[in-house]
């Protein structure tokens, strides 16, 4: 290949696999490539057929390629088409890297669900009365009304007290022993082992590794389930930041400007990444702040007891105003709303929804009105949309965002696809 800069071409580029690392050109060529698969799997008119929901069939990020669909044998077209692309193109796939997960919604999982509800609501019944708990105590003269109350206080006890913890090797999900089946070996819950599971999905001839839906798995770098518990992801970032702060303890002999510079480069990062996709419940944000609060204090050299409003009151009123997780979340959630917005892909559609299922659910009719409302609810209420919780953040940070999604009449407004399209009709001279 050729790269053509200022009407001039270059001397001839071979492409072995993959392109140059380090090369300013990579990120760019790349995408060049990788869109033409992406717009071959558009092409098929297969998608997920999850109700309510905007249809496509891949996400991708990077490097990155989730494929989405209703059953084996649509993933396995897809498969047949990405390995046409791979052949195309020369660009390697992992398979020790890919995996085959799914996930059943609607009707057929709440009737997983309740299968295994009933089973192990049985089996607890069959361990009390093995065990002897289940006396019969009413009608029976040997007992006196409030002796027969305790006798029965004391078996809940005894269950309770006797009763052995096990941590489900599937979801990770510590449950009592009956949610167990005796016979299991891997000691998988029976939700888990009721729950559904694909096969037969292959890549060039190899069967690709398959791992339950409640697993949890490496999904576009987010590491959460089908289900969408990103509970690892967040244990991720609140020990890497334990690692951090731990690191700044232990090396006292940086300088106070280095041991800044590592806070940073290290803690706002690896916040940023996944927190506008997943939800961060009050408690576990509240943790991640007192560690982000600790590395400074690791930092400046001071003691761990000082009060945090040292750091947190600003300059003019004698504070050092560091930057907390709630700015960073606060950034990270309006960014990525505006490059939803900004592009008329699957996630525009997804963000529109969500758009205006929180003006009807809060009984707004733009944005400036649900900034106002959102303040009045909890943080774990306002999680519930992304919208919602986006402008939750803003009225506790004291912002006033000022803008109008998804109005078809604002050039900000219209996606870049549009706009070029409008630009060529018109023909209009485009400077890039």
């Amino acid at each position: 290949m050729r790269v053509q800069v200022g009407g001039e071409s270059t001397a001839a580029i071979q492409l072995d696999t993959g392109t140059v690392q380090g090369l300013v050109l990579s990120p760019l060529l790349f995408d060049l490539f990788i869109n033409a698969l992406l717009r071959l799997l558009d092409s098929t008119g297969i998608s997920h057929k999850v109700r309510n929901a905007p249809e496509w069939n891949h996400q991708a990020f990077a490097d990155d390629l989730s494929l989405y669909t209703e059953n084996t044998d649509d993933a396995n077209t897809l498969l047949r088409l990405v390995q046409q692309f791979q052949d195309w193109s020369g660009l390697k796939i992992s398979t020790k890297k890919s995996l085959a997960t799914g996930a059943l919604y609607g009707r057929e999982a709440r009737r997983g669900r309740t299968i295994a509800n009933v089973t192990a609501r049985r089996a607890k019944a069959r361990t009390a009365k093995s065990r002897g708990l289940t006396a019969a105590c009413e009608g029976d003269e040997a007992f006196a009304p409030g002796e027969q109350d305790l006798q029965v206080e004391g078996a809940v006890h005894t269950i309770q007290g006797n009763t052995t913890k096990v941590m489900c090797k599937t979801c990770g999900t510590v449950k009592e022993s009956h949610h167990f089946y005796a016979t299991d070996p891997d000691r998988c819950c029976r939700q888990c082992a009721t729950s559904w599971s694909p096969k037969d999905i292959e890549y060039e001839g190899v069967r690709l590794k398959t791992t339950p839906g409640r697993c949890t798995t490496r999904l576009l770098g987010i590491h959460q389930s089908m289900w969408l518990d990103s509970s690892a992801q967040r244990r991720k970032v609140i020990d890497g930041a334990i690692e951090v702060a731990s690191y700044l303890r232990k090396n006292e002999d940086l300088r106070i400007d280095q041991a800044l510079e590592v806070v940073s480069m290290c803690l706002p990062p690896l916040f940023s990444f996944s927190a506008p996709l997943i939800r961060w419940p009050e408690a576990h944000f509240k943790i991640l702040t007192a560690v982000r609060l600790r590395a400074y204090k690791n930092a400046w050299n001071i003691d761990c007891s000082t009060a945090a409003c040292l750091l947190t009151f600003p300059r003019e009123n004698g504070g050092l105003q560091v930057k907390l997780p709630l700015v960073t979340l606060f950034d990270s959630m309006w960014g990525n709303i505006e490059r939803c917005h900004q592009f008329d892909d699957g996630t525009r559609q997804v963000m529109r929804l969500t758009y205006q299922e929180a003006l009807t659910d809060n009984a707004c009719s733009n944005l400036l009105e649900l900034q106002k409302e959102a303040g009045l609810l909890s943080w774990n209420k306002a999680g519930e949309n992304k919208f919602t919780f986006a402008c939750y953040l803003a009225n506790k940070l004291e912002i006033e965002v000022v803008w109008e999604p998804f109005n078809e009449y604002i050039i900000y407004s219209t996606p870049n696809i549009t706009l070029a399209t409008l630009s060529i009709k018109a023909g209009l001279q485009v400077r890039v």
